[in-house]
């Protein structure tokens, strides 16, 4: 699928021109030069959409293969971290992790949790409750002690995965690659929410299809092109050096420490590259637990006094602003027909275009992984442009629920 790539901006363009062309004709006028002031929203979300279109305009090259060995490496720790409530989950990512393991290479395979929880017959280390740190809370605080225990060098690198996630034998080599054959110092991959009780809650799979769909779209452009977290890192699939780690440190206090350390990195003068493979993961198993996940990242980084993180927090209150005029608007609109000129109806439309596209593409995207037919992944998609509205409704809700209710912890969704 990495090679349609050149579909992504033809299906966009095609529907933004019949959206403001012919379906929604009646919303714009030539003549109007100025739009009315509650038509601005439909502009807002404009930036993110385009860094996504970007992203899904640039082709997947799978030469990390071709090109030489440039470095070797001593160790790579893979380390799910968890709190250790979620056992099942640890279990059953381990049972499919601990065949990767490879000693000869230096691959070595390890859970991560909190005193007073342990795994026992799995190569479990547990952060003691005596341990302190400066900053470091919450899941920073269990890797601050594992990096000290470590005692991390040039030659060390770190692939950091929740609880939950699995990776297979193909990402792996991915992974090692990604040391051996480029300059970088921290990569990510795609992550997939596919791994356990895929459509068993229809909504809630689509609502996460977006992260697949941000993904292929924004997050490719900033790992293949741009080469800095400016859109930050997500804490599962990122592959860390183990002497960038010891530099930055996990002394971080926030509830979103993966784009905070990101950041740090940045601006150190690291640089950030792509992974070529894939790791699996699991979607939340109720509403509210969605709507505190979204919560604690919009809250997280909301807290992060840095430009960067404030700018993306405006951006993420635009779109709760645009959805909610959107609503409104056609309302207001079938009473009192106003009308923006077309530049105007052209930007929006891509936006709404491009957030839909998003949905359904991660959709997409993840059932050919599952290994759906083309007719199951046809009926999916159909489902999804049903509940894509809904969908984007529980994002919005999240916002106001971080805004109106912050968490005063660390809060661990079921898995």
């Amino acid at each position: 699928m990495r090679k349609l790539f050149w579909v992504h901006p033809i299906i966009i363009g095609v529907l933004t021109y019949l959206l403001t062309f012919h379906v929604l004709y009646i919303f714009y006028d030539s003549t109007v030069k100025i739009p009315p002031v509650h038509h601005i929203a439909w502009i807002l979300p404009f930036p993110y959409t385009l860094s996504c279109v970007i992203g899904l305009f640039f082709p997947y090259n799978d030469d990390y293969e071709s090109r030489k060995k440039i470095r070797s490496f001593k160790n790579l720790y893979i380390v799910t971290v968890t709190k250790g409530s979620n056992r099942e989950a640890v279990l059953r990512s381990w049972n499919t992790l601990k065949n990767l393991s490879d000693p000869e290479r230096g691959i070595q395979m390890f859970v991560l949790t909190d005193e007073p929880h342990f795994f026992p017959d799995i190569n479990c280390v547990t952060v003691p409750k005596s341990f302190q740190t400066k900053h470091a809370k919450y899941k920073a605080r269990a890797l601050e002690y594992f990096r000290l225990l470590k005692k991390f060098t040039d030659e060390d690198w770190v692939l950091h995965l929740d609880e939950e996630s699995t990776i297979d034998k193909e990402s792996l080599e991915q992974c090692v690659n990604f040391i051996e054959k480029t300059d970088y110092h921290f990569g990510q991959g795609i992550i997939l929410y596919n791994q356990h009780q895929y459509w068993q809650r229809l909504l809630i799979t689509v609502a996460d299809a977006i992260r697949v769909g941000d993904d292929v779209g924004r997050f490719h452009f900033q790992y293949k092109i741009i080469h800095r977290p400016i859109f930050g890192a997500h804490g599962s699939f990122l592959l860390n050096n183990g002497a960038m780690e010891n530099e930055i440190t996990w002394e971080i206090s926030g509830m979103t420490e993966d784009f905070e350390f990101a950041l740090k990195s940045w601006l150190r003068g690291y640089r950030c590259g792509e992974i070529l493979g894939l790791v699996r993961e699991q979607s939340p198993q109720s509403i509210i637990d969605f709507l505190k996940q979204r919560r604690r990242w919009f809250v997280g980084i909301r807290s992060i006094k840095h430009p960067i993180p404030r700018y993306l927090i405006f951006q993420w209150i635009c779109g709760v602003v645009c959805f909610i005029v959107t609503i409104a608007n056609f309302a207001i609109e079938h009473f009192r027909k106003m009308q923006s000129p077309y530049w105007v109806g052209l930007i929006g439309n891509f936006s709404f275009v491009v957030f839909g596209y998003l949905y359904l593409l991660g959709v997409v995207v993840q059932d050919y992984d599952y290994g759906y037919s083309f007719k199951k992944i046809l009926f999916h998609v159909i489902i999804a442009i049903f509940l894509v509205p809904i969908a984007s409704f529980l994002e919005c809700l999240s916002v106001l629920y971080g805004i109106f209710l912050v968490p005063k912890v660390f809060e661990v969704i079921k898995k």
